[in-house]
């Protein structure tokens, strides 16, 4: 055989191979680089000259971007290193780890261009799509939050369609993902509307019985029925308020306190034990370890928690109640923790808890009157990321949802618990109701006396991510944690039931808030 008849084999069974490959390849898995040893240094390219823009730290997991060999031969794992910053990591470190596609949610609905079809303009995007998006998907629209949005309670009210046909989005804006066509002359429910920010009004309609979507208010007319009081909520811009006040007293003698979280940042002098602060932020250095930062000589400085104690007031969060009228936002924030492993099932407590999301977005946006947005796994928990995501997006209730384990010496606990903030009356009742719905539903009865808890006394009163953040910025959160996973019959039970436990979510929702059923 010549060389070049050679090529040419060996090509096409390359080709083959790699045709099989792709097609083999799972649509929507997710990968995760987890990182082997600690610290690890975050690089802003594929090689240890490049600047160093962070640290990770043992058993942490970030979603998996892309790889690179550099010019040693070493491999490089590009990851998503914070909501808004990304990085490499030498491979050597970490380990990957591929995710099914139940924990990638939401997932990219390519957007559809057909101009066969009728619509115009694209809106604002404050408010939560009808069909998930992933965290490009969620840059892209809150990098363009402007005009605002109007939600009306749903009624008998029907969006007539008067064009042929016309494309029905996935949210309000010609650059969504079509979700299908509406035919002229069809009537359809209305659900609410919405201005975008070229003060074009789109209509949210019933599509099908189980999906929803958004037409421009061009080509629909409404007719019949009576609308209640719309209630309008501006986009969500700039700094969110605060309801926490932490107060931080320097507990050791005398403690340097640094330029930035870490210390390895430029000292910035010392501090006395005694000493009280009003802290101004609080992030985490990379190791598990919060920093609170103040203003000190007109300097911002950051002191380690392991240096203070912490005292928290608390501004109440107004309540709300949705039974005559307006469209609650709520915001699900499953566990992104697929290092969690169950006892039974091959799987972890990030896959599932997103199973339970997807039932309980789904039975929500069936059933009741209200918008659901579910976090991305790519969003952080910090007050950058999914707090924040929340809070701009209008929400009135934040919900995370995880599965519980025992520690390493007692695992003899079932039942659920769920962590609640003090500073709202709304968040403790939700507590109570979803541990009340809950146990109804658990194959065994609880072990865990109390399990309903105040969310803030955790981590030496540093308190849960999950529930301090989405306090702090005003909204109704809590942590939930649906049953133990470290037991195999629980284990099982959590994975056969992700229908019963968002329905045992979806009661407590209803009876914290009033939900209106359509």
């Amino acid at each position: 055989m010549t060389t070049k008849k050679l090529r040419r084999t060996l090509m096409a069974v390359f080709t083959t191979v790699m045709f099989w490959v792709v097609c083999a390849t799972p649509a929507f898995a997710a990968r995760y680089v987890e990182i082997a040893r600690t610290p690890v240094n975050v690089r802003a390219d594929a090689g240890q000259s490049y600047a160093k823009v962070g640290e990770t730290s043992k058993g942490k997991t970030y979603p998996y971007l892309a790889s690179k060999k550099a010019a040693n031969g070493k491999v490089w794992y590009r990851i998503q290193f914070t909501a808004t910053k990304k990085g490499w990591v030498v491979s050597g470190y970490t380990k990957l780890i591929d995710v099914p596609d139940e924990t990638t949610a939401p997932t990219t609905t390519t957007t559809t261009t057909a101009t066969s079809s009728t619509d115009s303009a694209t809106a604002s995007t404050d408010v939560s799509t009808t069909t998930s998006t992933t965290a490009s998907t969620t840059a892209s629209t809150t990098a363009a939050t402007t005009g605002s949005t109007t939600t009306t309670a749903a009624t008998q009210k029907k969006v007539l369609i008067t064009a042929k046909p016309v494309n029905v989005r996935a949210d309000a804006g010609q650059s969504y993902a079509k979700v299908g066509e509406a035919v002229k002359g069809k009537t359809y429910l209305y659900l609410g509307s919405k201005k975008a920010a070229n003060g074009k009004v789109w209509y949210q309609i019933q599509f099908t019985a189980s999906k929803k979507g958004w037409i421009c208010s061009a080509y629909g007319k409404l007719t019949g029925g009576t609308t209640t009081a719309a209630q309008t909520k501006p986009t969500q811009s700039g700094t969110p308020p605060r309801y926490i006040k932490r107060t931080i007293t320097v507990s050791k003698k005398s403690v340097n306190v640094y330029s930035a979280p870490g210390t390895k940042n430029k000292k910035m002098g010392t501090v006395s034990r005694g000493a009280k602060f009003v802290a101004t932020d609080w992030r985490n250095d990379g190791s598990d370890t919060t920093w609170y930062s103040f203003t000190r000589n007109g300097k911002t400085v950051w002191i380690s928690r392991h240096n203070v104690t912490v005292s928290d007031s608390y501004t109440p969060i107004p309540e709300k109640n949705f039974k005559n009228g307006g469209t609650p936002m709520i915001y699900l924030s499953p566990s992104k923790q697929p290092h969690n492993a169950y006892a039974a099932g091959s799987t972890n407590e990030q896959t599932q808890m997103y199973r339970v999301a997807k039932e309980l977005k789904s039975i929500l946006e069936k059933e009741y009157v209200c918008t659901v947005y579910t976090a991305p796994t790519t969003l952080e928990l910090d007050p950058d990321g999914r707090a924040y995501d929340a809070w701009k997006r209008g929400a009135d209730v934040y919900l995370a949802i995880h599965s519980n384990a025992d520690s390493k010496v007692n695992r003899n606990h079932y039942g659920p618990m769920a962590f609640y903030f003090p500073g709202s009356t709304q968040s403790k009742q939700l507590a109570q109701n979803v541990v009340a719905e809950m146990s109804k539903i658990t194959p065994h009865k609880s072990t865990v006396s109390p399990n309903v808890i105040n969310g803030m006394l955790a981590f030496d009163k540093t308190g849960y991510s999950d529930v301090r953040e989405p306090s702090n910025y005003g909204m109704a959160s809590i942590l939930a944690e649906v049953e133990f996973h470290d037991k195999a019959d629980s284990a099982r039970w959590i994975i056969n039931h992700p229908k019963n436990i968002a329905r045992a979510l979806a009661n407590a929702l209803e009876k914290t808030f009033g939900l209106q059923k359509k």
